[in-house]
């Protein structure tokens, strides 16, 4: 299934500039360069497809081994702080700000998702189990499946999957083999990160960078960031498959 659908994601994109990787690759610390350029070497073969799932669909033995050696070196959560400037640093990336005259607070120790959903209206969602497990781009527990999650979510908040973004859609990134069907077609990879589109240039759908989205990146920070589409922290996917794809998602007026 997962080789037959290996097309799918048509109206996704491969979304990692190359200047994010550059950025990574400025990424080091005295004494540690080795463990930094094995790592992001394994970012780049991941996301291009070079480093694939074993035929039982586990990770590459590759990544287990780069990971721990970065983990025991300086910690990830450490690292992707060291790799933040750099990111922080680059063209069209530049501080998040309000949007429709609500502005939320991006909190040190929050991922994307508290912060991408304090945006949008889940006023008409009373199971408030959902809406926990919803904040978490890896919902906790056995009732959701681990690899994606969140994208299996989003219907039962009443977000359905559109071709062409408007501002207050929200951007899904994924990465990896999992497919998804939906009422579109098919979606590719596991939900990685999340986004809200701020701006669409007039005419744009091919998400080339003409998209703006405001995000946060980094969990351990208490920054968000307004961003091109394309411009996101490459250290964010380290899931096997090629990608990162992004879909949008948008909420369904009610009737």
């Amino acid at each position: 299934k997962m080789w037959l659908y290996y097309g799918v994601g048509q109206d996704g994109s491969f979304v990692i500039d190359d200047r994010c990787y550059d950025a990574l690759r400025q990424c080091t610390l005295p004494g540690k360069e080795d463990v930094f350029a094995d790592f992001a070497d394994l970012i780049t073969a991941l996301h291009t497809g070079q480093l694939e799932m074993t035929k039982d669909g586990d990770q590459p033995q590759e990544v287990y081994e780069i990971i721990n050696a970065l983990e025991e070196s300086i910690g990830i959560d450490e690292f992707h702080l060291i790799h933040w400037p750099y990111f922080q640093a680059l063209e069209g990336v530049k501080g998040a700000g309000a949007i429709k005259d609500l502005s939320v607070e991006a909190v040190h120790g929050e991922g994307c998702l508290k912060y991408l959903l304090q945006f949008v209206d889940l006023s008409s969602c009373a199971d408030e189990g959902l809406l926990k497990d919803a904040s978490y781009i890896v919902p906790p527990g056995d009732k959701w499946p681990l690899n994606n999650g969140f994208i299996r979510i989003l219907p039962l908040l009443e977000f359905a999957r559109v071709i062409f973004p408007q501002p207050g859609d929200v951007a899904v990134y994924t990465t990896g083999y999992v497919v998804e069907k939906d009422k579109l077609g098919f979606t590719r990879g596991q939900a990685c990160h999340a986004a809200l589109v701020v701006e669409v240039e007039s005419g744009s759908s091919d998400a080339k960078g003409s998209i703006i989205v405001q995000s946060k990146p980094v969990r351990l920070s208490a920054q968000a960031v307004r961003h091109p589409l394309k411009t996101v922290p490459a250290h964010l996917f380290k899931v096997p498959g090629g990608g990162p794809f992004c879909y949008f998602y948008r909420k369904i007026a009610a009737t």
